[in-house]
């Protein structure tokens, strides 16, 4: 997985409430 990606995954984790 690119850092990219994690990066993305991270920010996702932070905006998306809690499902």
């Amino acid at each position: 997985m690119t850092l990219h990606a994690l990066t993305v995954l991270v920010v996702t984790k932070i905006f998306e409430p809690g499902l």
